[in-house]
């Protein structure tokens, strides 16, 4: 007897040892449902509309608690198509919208996101305990191509040649580009440039590389492959070199104003000489004091005999392009 009373504390512990817990499905179903409160979905457009110009990713974001987390996504819409979607271990999810160049769509949309409740409860962990938030949005999608757009403005301001134009009414283009050439009196081209903007920058450009003769702009706008090319703007300036000679014989030159005088950094005046069988070059050089001068007296006597060719050759020298000039002359015989 008093050996089996020394066991009992033993049999007590093994007993012990053997039992374990395990909650029924009854247990887990009564969990109570989440605060759907607390749950929401937006995008970074206001209201219940969003509009898009191109197939640039929209973004939704999902507000819920912080041990929520996104299990699934499902898009529904008025389209054949519904573009493609994504979404991260984060709250934020990205859509690609169906986009068609030169169309319209317009429609509704519907995004049904699939959360777990985040409450910490054994139904939650094991999946069994979610929220499904759905919203819809009045999509619209205009890629129909706008009316084209051209050069409205072309002025000098302060020695600039400043240029300057309209978007237009639609703007569902998100890029375009500026052409800029440049010929000279003989419509040979000497300056040829290609400009990118985006439809957020100033609509505005300084040319800075016409010197003399033609300018001619083009403004086309780009919109996923599709370019529509505006009118052509032309402006021109016609240096007009003349000259008078003095009862002394002096040459004295004759220009026109340089309105645009900040994309000249030098004039130089040349004078050769071309008599029969020989041409002498350099008879004169001489660079200006400025850029701004419209007359100059050379005090350089012209002899005018027969059979005597004078070149009179004025020089405007780029200040973008060392290498760049344009030479305006006249003949004197």
């Amino acid at each position: 007897m008093r050996s089996f009373t020394s066991l009992c504390p033993f049999i007590l512990i093994f007993s012990l040892t053997a039992c374990f817990y395990s909650p029924s499905e009854e247990y887990l179903s009564n969990v109570l449902s989440p605060n759907t409160e607390e749950y929401s979905i937006r995008t970074n457009t206001s209201g219940n509309t969003i509009s898009v110009i191109s197939s640039d990713p929209i973004f939704f974001y999902v507000s819920m608690p912080v041990k929520s987390e996104i299990l699934d996504v499902v898009i529904d819409s008025d389209f054949n198509y519904l573009g493609a979607i994504s979404f991260n271990s984060g709250s934020s999810i990205q859509w690609i919208p169906p986009t068609v160049n030169g169309q319209r769509l317009e429609g509704m949309i519907r995004l049904t996101v699939i959360v777990s409740s985040g409450s910490g409860s054994l139904a939650d962990q094991v999946g069994s305990e979610i929220v499904v938030i759905t919203r819809e949005w009045n999509y619209t999608a205009d890629l129909t191509p706008p009316a084209p757009i051209s050069v409205s403005n072309i002025e000098s301001q302060e020695g600039d040649l400043i240029i300057s134009w309209d978007l237009g009414q639609k703007i569902n283009y998100k890029s375009y580009r500026l052409e800029i050439n440049h010929f000279d009196s003989n419509n040979q081209l000497y300056h040829s440039k290609l400009v990118d903007f985006n439809t957020n920058q100033t609509p505005r450009y300084i040319d800075r590389d016409f010197l003399t003769g033609r300018a001619e702009y083009t403004l086309t706008q780009i919109m996923q492959g599709l370019e529509i090319v505006g009118p052509t703007v032309s402006h021109e300036y016609d240096f007009n070199l003349s000259f008078e000679l003095e009862e002394d014989r002096s040459l004295t030159l004759f220009w026109n104003t340089l309105p645009h005088y900040n994309n000249v950094s030098e004039l130089s005046l040349q004078i050769d000489l071309r008599i029969p069988g020989l041409y002498i070059p350099h008879m004169l050089r001489e660079t200006l004091e400025s850029t701004r001068q419209t007359e100059l007296n050379t005090d350089f006597a012209i002899a005018v005999e027969d059979g005597y060719q004078w070149i009179i050759i004025m020089t405007i020298k780029s200040n973008t392009n060392p290498q760049r000039q344009i030479e305006e002359r006249i003949i004197i015989d």
